[in-house]
């Protein structure tokens, strides 16, 4: 079996949760299950790797509790790496769960922090200006866009750990722990792409693979929430992470 799919959680599963995951097509030929819960994120994130790291496969999906994604979503950063077998990391487009929602494409180092940790610059402009291009990934959240646009693809420094599909050559290149938060107990995933990116890795985003955050009964924070909000807030306010 080539894949893992991983699931960090705390509390339980909500029934929209369960439904994605049960509808989410995965590879013929299996895949192993991971479930780390009732730890803190960056704890059950090492746990999963660690149990990953421990048997076989090439790959590892980690998919946080309170998203939504589409049936085709793995199958997409699946095909991502087939395409191009130098992808190594690939995430979904997601956003954040606060408001107002921001698009979780991260790129360019504005400073460094005085723990080492970067900021980094967040892509609101340029998601805003790839949506206005493509209106129909404002039709429906989760999503897969049949057929990808052709600029769908696009480099990052930083994601999220929300839909994150790794190698296993990532994980086997970096020391544990692969994720850390900081004293402010948030960045874990900021972490690992920080010395992913040092020891050579690429991350890519597949902005044709769209996942909702859970918000409330049956609503998703994705794209058109952020759209919506972006109309209100100027977008110089929202640059850093």
């Amino acid at each position: 079996m080539r894949l893992a799919i991983g699931l960090p959680h705390i509390g339980a599963f909500s029934g929209k949760f369960v439904d994605c995951y049960v509808g989410l097509r995965k590879p013929a030929e299996g895949y192993r299950h991971l479930r780390v819960g009732g730890a803190p994120v960056d704890i059950a994130r090492n746990e999963l790797v660690r149990r990953f790291l421990a048997g076989e496969g090439e790959w590892l999906l980690q998919i946080d509790s309170d998203m939504g994604f589409a049936r085709e979503s793995l199958a997409r950063l699946f095909e991502r790496t087939q395409e191009r077998p130098e992808i190594r990391m690939i995430s979904a487009l997601c956003f954040t769960r606060y408001v107002p929602p921001l698009p979780t494409i991260f790129r360019d180092v504005t400073r460094v922090r005085d723990d080492g940790r970067e900021y980094l610059r967040i892509q609101c402009r340029e998601t805003m200006e790839w949506l206005e291009k493509h209106p129909e990934a404002l039709t429906e959240c989760p999503c897969v866009l049949e057929p990808a646009p052709d600029d769908a693809l696009v480099r990052a420094d930083g994601s999220g750990g929300a839909f994150l599909l790794v190698h296993r050559e990532v994980f086997e290149t970096l020391d544990e722990p692969w994720f850390e938060r900081d004293a402010l107990k948030r960045g874990e995933d900021f972490y690992f792409f920080q010395n992913a990116r040092r020891a050579g890795f690429e991350l890519w985003v597949d902005r044709s693979v769209i996942c909702g955050h859970e918000w409330g009964e049956g609503q998703y924070i994705g794209p058109e929430t952020f759209v919506v909000y972006q109309s209100l807030y100027p977008l110089e306010r929202l640059i850093e992470t």
